[in-house]
């Protein structure tokens, strides 16, 4: 049989911890949960493959990687309508999300300009919500 091990440094040079319970460091495959990487980081992450009793017998492979800031994704439903000068319009943006955090931690900031006026149709464009 085959022994594995992977280890891990960042760019800064210090070492990434992989606990054997969060990680799995000891298998062909290595999963690291995302709140354990740093965006704008820079990694490289080694496996080091050895013959199970003839630990002589080994070969070492190496990548690297940097964790890049992944954008906003802004999702509002409810937009697009034609209605009366006294129907609420509900626009809904819950959808949205931040790739790089946890959920729910998005603030949002509702905007609305006014871009034409006619007789009987107003079009208001916002943003990124209500009018």
């Amino acid at each position: 049989g085959m022994q594995f091990g992977w280890s891990a440094v960042s760019s800064d040079g210090s070492t990434l911890v992989l606990s054997s319970s969060r990680h799995k460091s000891d298998s062909l495959v290595l999963s690291i949960p995302k709140e354990d990487l740093t965006v704008g980081a820079s990694y490289t992450f080694r496996l080091t493959t050895a013959l199970l009793g003839n630990p002589v017998v080994r070969s070492i492979s190496e990548t690297s990687f940097e964790v890049v800031s992944m954008p906003l994704v802004v999702a509002v439903s409810g937009g697009e309508v034609e209605t009366g000068d006294s129907t609420p319009i509900k626009l809904d943006a819950s959808n949205s999300l931040d790739p790089d955090s946890a959920p729910g931690l998005i603030e949002f900031e509702w905007n609305c300009t006014l871009t034409s006026m006619m007789t009987n149709h107003t079009t208001f464009e916002g943003d990124n919500g209500v009018c």
